[in-house]
């Protein structure tokens, strides 16, 4: 369902509804049906898997929203596991309302690892499509992190580099800039004068 304030229920309807999907599978969205209902009005059409109601108000941020989302992919999660879907495809959620529910969390991948009793850096997220008639897996083998938790103690409180070695400084835009650059760039400029031909 995704988030319930958001347009995940929205979009999970839609798919489970499109003709395409239903071509392939016989979808099945988990989720609180209240917020779906709120949302789309009539799930008859749907093969629904109900959680528990939780607070939601469409539109806005709230900490409920996040804990509906999570209650939702961890319903999935475990019902793929045991074997009643052969696959879980996750609707968008607001990592906000989830961090404002107090809940730690660092995307779908490390989700699914602890929802599965792994360890969270044991969650590989893997793209799979068709391309020139051949199946194209693609795995992302990092995990979401700050660039901070990436480079460790070299990066001062506002996310810069210390760049004394001469090395690279990341920018406020985050993009790397070396020394000469920056240089030039915080150096005030020269008017130029007109060509004359």
């Amino acid at each position: 369902m995704g988030d319930p304030g958001g347009i995940g229920p929205e979009i999970a309807v839609k798919a489970a509804l499109d003709k395409r999907v239903r071509a392939i599978c016989e979808p099945v969205i988990v989720g609180a049906k209240d917020a779906l209902e709120a949302h789309c009005g009539s799930l008859k059409k749907l093969r629904l898997v109900e959680t528990a109601p939780r607070e939601f108000h469409i539109g806005e941020m709230h900490p409920e929203h996040g804990l509906a989302a999570l209650d939702a992919a961890r319903a999935a999660i475990q019902g793929a596991m045991a074997g009643h879907y052969h696959a879980v495809v996750a609707a968008p959620h607001s990592e906000t309302a989830i961090h404002a529910a107090g809940i730690e969390f660092d995307g779908y991948p490390s989700f699914v690892a602890r929802t599965a009793g792994l360890a969270p850096e044991d969650g590989i997220l893997m793209l799979c499509f068709e391309h020139a008639g051949r199946e194209v897996r693609i795995a992302h083998v990092t995990l979401h992190a700050s660039v901070r938790q990436g480079a460790g103690d070299d990066y001062d409180r506002a996310g810069a580099k210390d760049d004394s070695s001469g090395g690279h400084r990341l920018g406020e835009n985050g993009r790397g800039e070396s020394k000469d650059r920056r240089r030039r760039r915080q150096s005030p400029r020269r008017r130029r004068r007109p060509v004359r031909q």
